[in-house]
């Protein structure tokens, strides 16, 4: 009898430590299954906090590891945002050599993946593909000058590079021998455009005179990912 235990005693350590193999004779986990695995038949559960944190997934390795729901669903988030300015739009720094001034958008009517900053009035694309860009806005008071335009900029590896623009010249309209200047208040522009991680979209206005622009429904930009 002694021999016995003495025997299941070994043969249970060796199954507690050992790796074992199917379809290979070299396992690398206490279990390597080298080839389809089937399960005939599985217990209902009833809970749903389980499943909302209990997803298996397969590495490049071929191992098999658990990772939450959210974090499946964070990573292929896409990105939604609005943002304008809660008053009176007073144009920032110069963008490179062109006669464009950063927007300072500084208030998110939403942000659904925390990628506008509004602080360096830049989105920051979270991650590969392709984005639907809106910008607009509409002036203070008319001016009468040329050149008033509106831009939408991406930034690569550290080069601005200007995507899209509107710019309306004023034009001279006389009327009983008085020559007035008219050009329309608002500007707007919009374009796709394709990202990699870590691009940036920024937005920019020019004119040959000092512009202030209005807020809320009147200036506004929108990002949104569609692929």
């Amino acid at each position: 009898m002694k021999k016995y235990i003495v025997g299941f005693l070994v043969f249970s350590s060796f199954l507690t430590h050992a790796q074992i193999g199917i379809g290979t004779t070299t396992p690398t986990s206490q279990l390597d299954v080298n080839g389809d695995l089937r399960v005939r038949a599985t217990t209902l559960g009833t809970g749903l906090e389980a499943a909302k944190d209990s997803i298996l997934v397969i590495n490049y390795k071929g191992v098999v590891k658990r990772v939450t729901s959210k974090q499946i669903y964070d990573s292929h988030i896409k990105s939604f945002v609005k943002g304008s300015a809660s008053g009176t739009i007073n144009l920032g720094t110069t963008i490179s050599a062109t006669a464009y001034k950063t927007i300072p958008f500084s208030t998110e009517e939403f942000d659904e993946n925390s990628d506008y900053n509004t602080t360096t009035y830049q989105f920051t694309a979270p991650q590969n593909g392709i984005y639907n860009v809106y910008v607009q806005y509409e002036l203070t008071t008319l001016v009468a000058t040329t050149g008033v335009g509106v831009a939408i900029f991406v930034q690569r590896s550290g080069t601005n590079t200007l995507e899209a623009e509107e710019i309306f010249d004023s034009i001279n309209i006389s009327v009983l021998t008085v020559n007035v200047n008219v050009s329309p208040p608002t500007r707007k522009t919009s374009t796709l455009v394709k990202l990699n991680a870590g691009d940036k979209i920024f937005f920019g206005a020019a004119a040959g005179t000092t512009i202030s622009l209005l807020s809320g429904s009147k200036s506004f930009f929108t990002i949104m990912q569609v692929k």
